[in-house]
């Protein structure tokens, strides 16, 4: 009597992990885009976010969400590198998924 029931309760266990595990999944950059840098591109940016490597993501990069695609970019490619010292330099407004990121008025 005691086999079966070890055996149910060991199973039910292995199931409740393995579901628990599949429903907590991020998602991460797997690969850097490789095209070309354009300033169209450059403009179509919505807002960005930097992924850190550790957790369930293994490559650090810069997310940029444009208006209907997201595009993992190289966090040492110059371009990324000026484009988000400037952002935080002047502060931006990426709220809103519809528009562009525009700079604040400074005066």
């Amino acid at each position: 009597m005691r086999f079966p029931v070890f055996t149910f309760t060991l199973m039910a266990a292995c199931f409740y992990l393995s579901t628990s595990q599949a429903n907590s999944f991020e998602d991460c950059c797997l690969q850097y885009y490789k095209g070309a840098h354009t300033s169209r591109l450059q403009k179509r940016i919505v807002s960005y976010y930097e992924q850190t490597t550790g957790g369930g993501c293994n490559l650090h990069a810069i997310v940029l969400k444009l208006r209907r695609v997201t595009l993992c970019m190289n966090p040492n490619v110059p371009w990324v590198k000026y484009y988000i010292k400037r952002d935080r330099k002047h502060g931006r407004r990426c709220r809103d998924i519809s528009r562009p990121c525009k700079h604040r008025n400074t005066h």
